[in-house]
């Protein structure tokens, strides 16, 4: 019997000669800067879980980047 799949993906994310890194929030390796990525569902390629993860990674810090900028906006 065969185990289940387990497939990992990373983007590597260049901009104005710059790659994009993440800081890892949890174990393993919790700290350290990484690229985005994750694990690959059952039913998807690496070049779509690679899509989902970096447009749900970014998504998730844009909302941070939003609401930390509200609250400085709401001090001032």
């Amino acid at each position: 019997m065969v185990g289940p799949r387990t497939l990992t993906t990373d983007a590597v994310i260049e901009f104005d000669g710059k790659v994009l890194l993440m800081k890892r929030t949890h174990p393993p390796f919790e700290g350290s800067w990484a690229l985005p990525g994750g694990f690959v569902e059952q039913d998807e390629t690496a070049r779509e879980a690679c899509v989902r993860l970096v447009l749900a990674l970014s998504l998730r810090n844009l909302l941070v980047c939003m609401t930390t900028l509200t609250v400085i906006s709401a001090e001032t």
